[in-house]
């Protein structure tokens, strides 16, 4: 069934096109048009046409097309031989407004007058369709206006914009759904590829490396219950390293790419460090790239806006700045150089949205404290994947369950060299001086590995190892008990050793 219009749908680049024979059926269905079938073939033909070009969803195109021309009967102001099907500068009162020499030029005045709505001023347009900003002969009335980008979703249409019709948005809606009717779905579930930022051989701070790792793996999570086709470049959904330098690790996609498995979407997951125990420059923001030809609008122009306020309210973090960097800003870009996740999958440029998310500052106290929250994993991943679900104007699926899967998160602390989130960090504190007699020092970060054949969060010590156990699961924690951290026994230490060991999560000479 194909997933219906919905007045918060951003129709650029649904995946849905406007296939000529359920734009003909729509028409005829609601009597006969004011043109010979021929030249209703023309008008159904180019709008499948410019849908492509301009990444359009069909249905709006053509629901809205409906709505301006009575299903091409023209019982309005325009003339059916003014070839404007979007009523392009009427203003009601016999106005008639512009007019195109043929069918297809009227087509294409309809989608570049939208694009002026959704995308803004040309400049910030894809280079492929620039040339046509103005083929609607209105575009600087638009941005004298003010109304340039003003649009992100089908129902923002309304409300003065392109109409003055409160009801206007909603007519585009109920028409481009009936020819939805006449479609089936045939998009295939979205691509992400993703990876935890420093899980590599190229370093980095080391209470970020232990942040991203949990968020990494929160979000390939979270991205599966979604449906999501999702790929993960760092080792064991991203708690692992990669046994490479960056763009190695990066390049994993490109290999990925090379054997057909495109990516809708990259990300690489990140938190900025500043001075120490500084609030300035704290909040979130994404990164996209804009160097030369490649140039990220999906990012910069569509998914930013619906990501930032989500983001702030699912958080209460603050965005940095505007909640967007171009790569040029970055310390990196600035001094002349090129991202490394960026640079590497330069190739990807045309098929791929690519960014990177500073999930907050750690080094901010305000910041730390709300990147501490129980819920905070959750809260930034379903921020993420609803913007970008609502950019490729997708349905939302239901949320995981509240039970679904565990991550230990919370502000830990260092111990002999490495992290430890809170339960881990908050069971030790509980031992005090019995922890480095009784399990010795710890030898590894967290990762996950198999305890009694079932996949556990794992932090290898001398001695032992601490397993964590989420309250109220099997494996003989009783209900309600709020403590399930445990050593394990020689033989389950061994097992996730081994693991560990053979999926390159810890060096091979640990013993």
């Amino acid at each position: 069934m194909l997933v219906p219009l919905t007045l918060n749908t951003y129709p650029l680049a649904t995946g849905q096109g406007c296939p000529p024979n359920a734009f003909l059926s729509t028409v005829y269905s609601q009597g006969q048009p004011a043109y010979d079938e021929t030249t209703m073939k023309r008008i159904a033909d180019a709008c499948e046409h410019w849908c492509q070009v301009f990444a359009d969803d069909g249905r709006t195109v053509a629901g809205q097309m409906f709505e301006e021309t009575d299903f091409f009967k023209f019982t309005g102001d325009v003339d059916p031989e003014q070839f404007n099907f979007g009523g392009i500068g009427t203003t009601g009162g016999g106005v008639k407004g512009e007019s195109y020499p043929t069918p297809e030029e009227g087509v294409l005045a309809s989608l570049a007058h939208r694009s002026i709505y959704y995308r803004g001023t040309a400049d910030r347009w894809d280079v492929s369709i620039r040339p046509y900003h103005n083929a609607s002969h209105r575009y600087q009335n638009v941005v004298s206006a003010g109304y340039a980008g003003s649009c992100k979703v089908i129902g923002d249409l309304g409300n003065g914009k392109w109409a003055v019709d409160p009801n206007y948005a909603s007519k585009i809606v109920t028409r481009g759904n009936m020819m939805g009717s006449y479609m089936t779905d045939t998009a295939r579930p979205l691509r992400f590829a993703i990876g935890a930022g420093h899980h590599n051989t190229s370093g980095g701070n080391g209470q970020e490396v232990q942040l991203t790792g949990p968020l990494t793996k929160m979000y390939v999570d979270t991205a599966r219950a979604w449906g999501i086709d999702v790929r993960c470049y760092t080792p064991n959904d991203g708690l692992g390293s990669f046994p490479g330098d960056l763009h190695a690790a990066v390049d994993t996609v490109n290999q990925w790419a090379r054997n057909g498995w495109v990516p809708d979407m990259l990300m690489e997951v990140h938190y900025q460090g500043l001075a120490q125990g500084s609030n300035a420059g704290r909040g979130f923001f994404v990164i996209y790239p804009d160097w030369n030809d490649d140039v990220d609008t999906d990012i910069r122009d569509r998914f930013i806006p619906l990501w930032v306020p989500d983001y702030q309210t699912r958080t209460g973090m603050p965005p940095y700045g505007n909640g967007g960097m171009s790569e040029k800003r970055t310390g990196v870009g600035i001094a002349g150089y090129r991202l490394g996740v960026f640079s590497t999958t330069v190739g990807l440029k045309n098929t791929t949205s690519r960014c990177i998310v500073e999930h907050g500052c750690h080094t901010c106290p305000a910041d730390y404290e709300i990147i501490q929250h129980s819920t905070y994993n959750q809260d930034v991943v379903n921020a993420f994947l609803t913007a970008w679900f609502k950019m490729e104007g997708r349905p939302i699926p239901n949320q995981p369950p509240a039970d679904g899967p565990y991550v230990p998160s919370g502000e830990g602390g260092m111990v002999d060299g490495f992290y430890l989130v809170k339960p881990f960090w908050d069971a030790w504190q509980a031992r005090k001086e019995y922890n480095h007699p009784d399990y010795g020092l710890i030898i590894s970060g967290m990762v996950i590995a198999p305890v009694d054949g079932k996949m556990r969060y794992v932090q290898f010590t001398e001695k032992g190892a601490l397993a964590c156990y989420p309250t109220g699961m099997p494996d003989g924690v009783p209900e309600g008990d709020p403590w399930f951290i445990r050593n394990l026994k020689v033989v389950e230490r061994a097992e996730a050793m081994q693991y560990a060991k053979e999926q390159e999560l810890v060096p091979s000479t640990l013993v």
